[in-house]
């Protein structure tokens, strides 16, 4: 409801008004019944085919007498779940405190910017979560995503606010991988269904990813590397939500 009325607040027709994050969950659930949809997240180091059933338990969870298969569509789903609950409450909660915020150690035209971080981070950790923990993601979620995640990265490195040049880095990197895998997800099945549907061998002006980038197509080392980035981005919101905001430059 507060995605729909944000965007009603937009000089737009009525039928283009619908939130970008609902879209990709509305169309991922219709690929949720397999492991992935061409995408990554962390249910193919299952080592089970991507097309696979992901409504099949993979372990069984056991409280006495009570049994029940668990299995990635419905982990998937609690897991999401709960980390979207996380970033709510806690989120909710830091926002409470800057907006009731106003003592003189605060420039108030700098809460607005911070806050407006907090919230680009957020929406970045929303789409990455969705694309890393449900099952049947598709490649091309993530990328409405990743402009949020690299805008409030970016900012928060500048306001020295606990994000290091490590982080920044990581960050950019992983964007690189990613914009690599798209690209080669991209051109490789322009040339898949040339060569099926016109006869072309080799379609010409179609520039594929370099063979030393091979690394960047393998779906397992996008999964690890954002893996390893929702629990970089998530310890650094965890972070954020419970810092006091003071001048840049004062003490921390």
């Amino acid at each position: 409801m507060i995605a729909y009325y944000l965007d009603s607040l937009f000089a737009v027709p009525l039928r283009l008004i619908q939130s970008s994050f609902l879209f990709a969950l509305k169309s991922a659930s219709a690929h949720a019944d397999k492991i992935s949809g061409n995408g990554f997240n962390i249910w193919i180091f299952l080592g089970l085919e991507p097309r696979a059933s992901s409504r099949v338990p993979f372990m069984d969870l056991q409280l006495g007498s009570w049994k029940k298969g668990i299995s990635p569509h419905r982990a998937g789903l609690l897991l999401y779940a709960g980390f979207m609950g996380f970033l709510l409450c806690t989120g909710l909660i830091k926002i409470w405190q800057i907006l009731r915020t106003k003592t003189e150690a605060i420039i108030p035209k700098y809460n607005p910017t911070y806050l407006m971080a907090l919230l680009c981070l957020f929406h970045g950790l929303s789409y990455l979560g969705f694309n890393i923990l449900l099952s049947g993601t598709h490649q091309r979620y993530l990328y409405i995503g990743y402009p949020f995640i690299l805008i409030s990265i970016i900012w928060l490195y500048y306001q020295d606010f606990l994000v290091s040049r490590r982080a920044l880095l990581a960050s950019l990197f992983a964007a690189f991988a990613y914009g690599c895998f798209l690209y080669s997800q991209a051109s490789n099945a322009y040339v898949t269904q040339a060569q099926q549907y016109l006869g072309f061998q080799q379609p010409p002006n179609v520039p594929l990813l370099p063979k030393f980038f091979f690394i960047f197509e393998r779906h397992q080392f996008l999964g690890a590397v954002h893996l390893f980035l929702l629990v970089f981005l998530v310890d650094i919101w965890q972070q954020l939500s419970k810092r006091q905001i003071v001048l840049p430059g004062s003490d921390k």
